[in-house]
């Protein structure tokens, strides 16, 4: 409004000045008709806008044509502030630009439940990762566990093998060493069976005769007979009556119990005494 009333002011009082003349030229003419006096028309007006703002040059207005004198616009009493001036007018977009700035209850309350949302979704995305480590350390745990109790598992069947190992061999050592002395033994028995043997008359020197003789571990005789015939009674009944002259073997109270029950407590003796020379 400021500068509209700058323009207006010089606008209006050029218009007025140009009326004053137009005028003074017509009553010219009317008084050289009748006094006949002459009037010189000036050929043209030099007029000038005056501005109220030395800061601001404004540019050389043209002279407007002749239009009637129309009543001006009520002038304000004081006129506005430069800061007034500057600034732009506030429109009615502006005041929708604010209150649509202010925020919808209705969208914040969207908004924050998306928020939450998000959120929640977060938290369940790091539970499920929390329980998947989990899950694979016990299961990585349950692997070595499984694989020490394998490793022990073998250890323990290794050991077991080889203690299996190490009996059946002292087993078979002790047998070894049980037989040669069960055959020690055996040949003491027959010599001394021999030393108590009367030889028949028919006796010859491919003759023999097995005997079953039954013992308790005083080495004392309970029973002896024939299970193979020389086919000579006289024979066989010379080998049997030896053995009961025999009657007892001390010896063999000193053997080890576990060779005696396996060898002597019932054994076999093939008579064949070895001094026929016919």
């Amino acid at each position: 409004m400021g500068i509209l009333s700058n323009y207006i002011v010089p606008t209006l009082f050029t218009v007025l000045l140009h009326i004053l003349v137009v005028f003074t030229v017509l009553i010219g003419w009317q008084l050289s008709d009748t006094h006949r006096f002459r009037v010189d028309t000036p050929r043209y007006v030099k007029a000038e806008l005056v501005t109220l703002e030395q800061k601001q040059k404004q540019p050389k207005a043209e002279p407007a044509a002749p239009v009637p004198v129309a009543q001006s616009a009520p002038q304000p009493d004081s006129e506005p502030s430069e800061e007034e001036a500057a600034a732009p007018p506030e429109t009615e977009s502006s005041a929708d630009a604010a209150v649509s700035a202010s925020p919808d209850p209705a969208i914040e309350r969207q908004r924050q439940l998306e928020r939450e949302q998000e959120q929640q979704l977060q938290r369940e995305q790091e539970l499920r990762r929390q329980r998947e480590e989990e899950y694979q350390r016990h299961l990585k745990q349950q692997r070595a566990s499984e694989k020490r109790a394998q490793e022990q598992a073998r250890q323990r069947q290794q050991q077991q093998a080889l203690q299996r190992a190490m009996q059946e061999e002292e087993t078979l050592m002790q047998a070894e060493q049980d037989e040669v002395l069960a055959d020690s033994y055996a040949a003491l028995v027959k010599r001394t069976v021999e030393s108590h043997w009367s030889r028949p008359p028919s006796a010859r020197k491919d003759m023999q005769v097995e005997l079953a003789i039954r013992l308790v571990p005083t080495g004392e005789v309970v029973g002896v007979e024939v299970t193979r015939s020389s086919g000579n009674t006289s024979f066989d009944r010379s080998a049997v009556l030896a053995v009961k002259k025999a009657g007892r073997f001390p010896e063999l109270k000193d053997m080890p119990s576990s060779v005696f029950e396996q060898y002597f407590r019932s054994f076999t003796l093939v008579f064949k005494p070895e001094d026929l020379l016919l």
